[in-house]
C-alpha cells in the first residue's frame, strides 16, 4: 500500500512538471492529430503510447536452442515494459482509466481525453503517440463454384515434397483473420488447446467464422483431402488462429499488435515452446498504397517474431496493375510479400506492383530491393469454405490474401522437410529457408527479379533440392589478389585479400585461407577461417600464434578470436586472380582480407583459399606464391 502510495505521489508530480516542459513532448501522428481537432467535449480518444526504451532482441536470436531464446525474450520484454510503463500505468488509473500493456513492442493502448494527450507526450521516456486507428478487413471474397480443382499445388511443386513423406507433420500455422471455421472437415488439423484460438473483441472460446475470408486462407495453408483431392500446401499441419477482424469489420490496431504478442506466447507462460512457426497475414492498408506507413506501424512486432524464428507472411495487396501500389506492412523491410499471378502465369491485373514505398529489404542480399518478393496462384483457387456461407463448403477464389497462405504452407512444408543444422539459431533456420525459397523460384516475366513477380514463382521442389544439397552447384573458386603471386621482399604482417564471387544457389559460404612453406599443403601449416554470407557484410577474423610443426619450417594457426576486420577495398591493377604474376589491366575489388602476422623472414611460402557452402560443395582458388624480406 505504502509502495502503492509513494508511486502514485510520484507520478502526479511528474505530471506537474511536464506540463511546464511540453516543448520536449514525444512526437503525435499526424492522424492523432486529426483526431484530436474533431473531438467533441467529453469525448475519448484511442491512443497508443510507444515508449523509447528497446529490448535487443538480437542478443537471445542467436541462440541455437529456439525454445530458451523464445522464453528469455518474452521474460525480457515484460520485464522491460514493466519498469519503461509503471508510473504512466499508475497515473492513468488514477485518472480513472485502465491501460492495456503492448509489453512485445513496449508500449500501452488506452482511451483517454483529448486534453490528456498532451501530457502522455510529455511524459519521460515516451517516444510517441499514435491514434489506435482502425483497419479494414480485406475486401470481400468473389466466389464462384469451382468448374475444377485448381492446379495451384502442383505449380508451386508441394507434391514433390508429399511423395517424399513431408507434409507438414509437427509444424504449427497461426491464421490472423477474421476467424476459421473449425467445424469444416477439411480443417481438423486445429491444435485445440484452451489458448490456440485468441478472440480479442468478444472473448470466445473456440474458432468461428461469419465471413468465410479466413477459413479459405487457412484451408490454403493446412487443408486436408475431405473433398477427395488435398486443398492446404502442408496438410498434416496443425493451425491455430487470432481473429484480428472482429464481425463488425474494422480492426483496432491494438487488438492487431496484441495478436502478435499472443503469437509468440499463446499460453502467457515462457516456459512452454508453444509459439507457431508460421503467421500468416492476409490484409493489410489496401486503402493507403504507396506508403510506408511508419505510425501504425506492425514492425517492431515482425521483427520480434522473426528473430524467434517466426516466419510472417503477408499479402502483397489487390491494388495492380498501376504500378507502386505496395501497402505496409507487406512492404516493410522485413515484409515477405506475395503477390499473385493467374492459371496462365501471367502476373494478375490486381496483384500490387513495386516499387516498394519502404526500402531495406532484409533480403536485397540476394537480389535488388523488389517487390513482391515473390508470386503464387491467385485466381480461380479452390478452397475450403463454411457450408452455411456457401452450400457447397468448397469455393473458387481470386485475391493476393491466398497466395500469402500458399507460401506460409510452403515455409510449413519446408521446415517438416528440413531440420535446423546443428548449433543453428531460430533466426538463422528462418532466414535459411526464406532464402532457399527466395533463390530457387521460377523467373516470369523479365529476366531476373522485378517489381511485378518479384524474384518468380514459388518451386518447392527446387528449393528442397537446394536446402537439402541435391543438385548443388559448386562455389565460385576464390580470385586471388594480394600478396601478387611471386612476389619477393615482402614485410610481415601482411594482409592478404582475394575476390570471392557469390555462389550460384545464394548459399552462405566459408572460406578458408591456408598458408604453407610447401606447394603441396600436406598437413596444412597454417589456416585462417574468414566466415561470410555471401560477399556481403562486416568480416569477423581470425588470427593467431604459430607453433613449429614436426621439426620442419611449417606452422600451424591457433585460431584465436582477435576482433573485427572490416572488409577491405582494394583496387588491384594488376595480377588478377588466374595464377599469373604479372601483365593485364583488369580492376578487381577486393571483398575480403585479413592481416597475417608472425610470418618467418626469408621464407618462401604457398597460399591459397578454399570456399565452401553450406552443403558441402567446395572449390579451391589457384596456389600463388611469396617470398619474405
Amino acid at each position: 500500500m505504502h509502495k502503492a502510495f509513494v508511486l502514485l505521489i510520484a507520478s502526479t508530480l511528474g505530471v506537474l512538471l511536464l506540463s511546464n516542459n511540453v516543448a520536449r513532448a514525444a512526437a503525435l501522428a499526424p492522424e492523432l492529430r486529426q483526431r484530436l481537432e474533431t473531438a467533441g467535449p467529453g469525448s475519448k480518444v484511442p491512443v497508443i503510447i510507444h515508449f523509447t526504451d528497446r529490448l535487443d532482441v538480437k542478443a537471445f536470436a542467436q541462440r541455437s536452442d529456439r525454445a530458451a531464446a523464445r522464453a528469455g525474450m518474452v521474460r525480457g520484454l515484460r520485464d522491460q515494459a514493466r519498469r519503461s510503463q509503471g508510473p504512466l500505468q499508475a497515473f492513468l488509473r488514477q485518472q480513472g482509466v485502465e491501460p492495456t500493456e503492448l509489453w512485445l513492442i513496449n508500449a500501452l493502448a488506452v482511451q483517454v481525453p483529448p486534453p490528456l494527450v498532451e501530457t502522455l507526450a510529455a511524459w519521460p521516456g515516451v517516444a510517441a503517440v499514435e491514434l489506435d486507428a482502425q483497419i479494414s478487413p480485406p475486401a470481400p471474397v468473389t466466389m464462384a463454384v469451382p468448374a475444377e480443382p485448381s492446379d495451384n499445388i502442383a505449380a508451386i511443386g508441394a507434391q514433390s515434397l508429399w511423395a517424399a513423406g513431408f507434409t507438414g507433420s509437427g509444424v504449427v500455422v497461426a491464421s490472423f483473420d477474421g476467424g476459421v471455421d473449425r467445424t469444416h472437415p477439411d480443417l481438423a488439423g486445429w491444435r485445440g488447446g484452451p489458448n490456440d484460438w485468441f478472440d480479442p473483441y468478444a472473448g470466445s472460446l473456440t474458432p468461428t467464422d461469419v465471413d468465410g475470408h479466413g477459413t479459405a486462407v487457412t484451408s490454403l495453408m493446412v487443408g486436408g483431402a475431405a473433398s477427395g483431392r488435398t486443398i492446404g500446401v502442408a496438410p498434416d499441419a496443425q493451425w491455430i488462429s487470432a481473429k484480428i477482424f472482429p464481425d463488425s469489420g474494422d480492426a483496432d490496431t491494438s487488438k492487431i499488435h496484441l495478436a502478435f504478442q499472443w503469437a509468440i506466447d499463446p499460453d502467457g507462460d515462457p516456459n512452454t515452446d508453444d509459439a507457431p512457426d508460421v503467421v500468416n497475414n492476409s490484409w493489410g492498408f489496401e486503402t493507403a498504397t504507396n506508403r510506408c506507413i511508419t505510425f501504425d506501424s506492425f514492425r517492431g512486432d515482425i521483427q520480434v517474431l522473426q528473430a524467434a524464428g517466426i516466419h510472417v507472411v503477408f499479402s502483397a495487396g489487390n491494388g495492380g496493375p498501376a504500378a507502386a501500389t505496395s501497402v505496409s506492412p507487406a512492404n516493410y523491410p522485413e515484409g515477405l510479400a506475395v503477390g499473385s499471378i493467374g492459371p496462365d502465369y501471367v502476373v494478375s491485373s490486381f496483384s500490387a506492383r513495386g516499387p516498394s514505398a519502404c526500402s531495406g529489404s532484409i533480403y536485397n542480399d540476394l537480389a535488388v530491393d523488389v517487390y513482391p518478393e515473390l508470386v503464387a496462384p491467385g485466381e480461380s483457387v479452390t478452397v475450403a469454405y463454411p457450408f452455411n456461407l456457401f452450400p457447397f463448403g468448397y469455393a473458387a477464389v481470386t485475391g493476393t490474401s491466398f497466395t500469402a497462405a500458399q507460401v506460409s504452407g510452403a515455409l510449413a512444408l519446408l521446415r517438416s522437410a528440413i531440420p535446423p543444422l546443428p548449433g543453428e539459431s531460430a533466426e538463422g533456420y528462418r532466414l535459411r529457408l526464406e532464402k532457399g525459397l527466395l533463390t530457387t523460384t521460377a523467373d516470369l516475366g523479365p529476366i531476373g527479379a522485378d517489381n511485378s513477380y518479384g524474384r518468380g514463382l514459388v518451386d518447392l521442389s527446387a528449393a528442397y533440392a537446394r536446402l537439402t544439397g541435391i543438385g548443388n552447384s559448386l562455389p565460385p573458386p576464390s580470385q586471388l589478389l594480394t600478396p601478387q603471386n611471386n612476389a619477393v621482399g615482402l614485410p610481415s604482417p601482411l594482409t592478404f585479400s582475394w575476390f570471392q564471387g557469390e555462389d550460384p544457389d545464394g548459399d552462405a559460404l566459408n572460406m578458408t585461407l591456408l598458408i604453407d612453406t610447401v606447394p603441396h599443403f600436406d598437413p596444412p601449416a597454417r589456416t585462417i577461417l574468414v566466415s561470410a554470407f555471401g560477399t556481403s557484410g562486416v568480416l569477423i577474423a581470425t588470427l593467431g600464434f604459430v607453433w613449429p610443426w614436426s621439426g620442419r619450417r611449417r606452422w600451424r594457426l591457433q585460431l584465436l578470436i582477435a576482433g573485427g576486420l572490416a572488409v577491405l577495398w582494394l583496387m588491384v591493377a594488376c595480377g588478377g586472380g588466374s595464377g599469373g604474376g604479372g601483365g593485364g589491366s583488369t580492376t578487381v575489388v577486393a571483398t575480403d582480407s585479413i592481416v597475417v602476422s608472425n610470418l618467418a623472414p626469408a621464407t618462401t611460402y604457398y597460399w591459397k583459399v578454399q570456399t565452401r557452402d553450406i552443403h558441402g560443395g567446395e572449390s579451391e582458388s589457384p596456389v600463388w606464391s611469396f617470398t619474405t624480406r
